[in-house]
């Protein structure tokens, strides 16, 4: 297990390098000057643009520019904000909790209705209950997160009243945002789950756990369930990464503070230092979550060994 960790590890750095260079790169992909791009509007004196670009280090060699992004990344010091003159990583400290809030509590909304909905239709196969609940799978990978967020809004806190509209404080101002972020995943959790558990209690070791007499609930839970797990977790773990990134929208819609809402501000406002961190941020989020996917095989599987 640790020569494979290692080895997924030092297979990461690649991807990694690879972002970061991109990130690096993103002020120069622009056409234009990067200073005039970020203090456009601001008519800022021919010394202040000087100072910004010394501050920055943009008049160093490109190739020297990105080896001190570089080692400054891997200290954790990625600057400071040109907006706001903090530091990058004190800004992403403060709005990275109710983030990590909202994509914990939609991955738990996605988890829950999905493995329902899907264990329940893979149960009544070919039935009406069946139908209505890959019907309501459909309509979730079908519909936008912003759209449905609309929606819930519309109905649940405009005309019924029941929740809030926008804010981050509170269990009742984090029910509509997790919701519209984690239906879209729910929906496609439901349909693996479907697919596999029925593929899988097709299998000969169901029959024979079966004819041992063990009871429908338990073969279905210890062996069907387990053995349909494997590509449910790799798309659990991919979704972790993807809402994380789909916080963005949910959050300017909600007007909830965390870090989408601070990287559209960011991009808004030209604060390119805090949209290179924001974005390596969730590239290396997402590369952490494969690798924890990919770990957790052997626990659902204990045919998967690692050498």
């Amino acid at each position: 297990m640790g020569r494979y960790l290692a080895r997924r590890a030092l297979l990461s750095i690649p991807v990694l390098l690879g972002v970061s260079l991109f990130v690096f790169l993103m002020i120069y992909l622009l056409p234009g000057d990067p200073v005039t791009i970020m203090t456009f509007g601001a008519n800022p004196t021919p010394k202040q643009v000087e100072a910004i670009r010394e501050q920055m280090g943009l008049n160093d060699p490109l190739h020297i520019q990105y080896l001190k992004f570089i080692s400054k990344a891997v200290r954790g010091d990625f600057g400071r904000s040109i907006r706001s003159n903090h530091l990058v990583i004190d800004d992403i400290k403060r709005n990275l909790p109710p983030t990590l809030l909202l994509t914990a509590a939609a991955m738990g909304v996605a988890i829950t209705t999905g493995f329902l909905l899907g264990i329940v239709a893979a149960l009544h196969r070919n039935t009406w209950v069946d139908n209505v609940s890959m019907t309501l799978a459909l309509l979730g990978v079908s519909m936008p997160a912003f759209w449905l967020g609309i929606l819930l809004i519309y109905f649940f806190a405009v005309q019924l009243g029941w929740f809030p509209v926008t804010g981050s404080q509170g269990v009742n101002r984090l029910v509509l945002p997790a919701v519209a972020l984690g239906w879209g995943y729910a929906a496609i959790i439901a349909r693996l789950i479907r697919a596999n558990l029925i593929d899988a209690m097709g299998q000969e070791f169901i029959l024979t756990a079966r004819a041992k007499g063990l009871p429908n609930r338990l073969v279905i839970v210890r062996h069907a369930l387990k053995n349909a797990l494997i590509p449910v977790v790799t798309i659990i773990g991919l979704q972790f990464g993807n809402m994380l990134a789909g916080a963005v929208v949910i959050e300017v819609l909600f007007a909830r503070q965390g870090i989408g809402r601070l990287l559209v501000d960011a991009i808004l406002q030209r604060d390119f230092p805090l949209v290179q961190t924001i974005v390596l941020f969730i590239a290396v989020f997402y590369v952490v979550s494969n690798l924890l996917v990919d770990v957790s095989y052997a626990f659902f599987d204990p045919r998967i060994r690692y050498e």
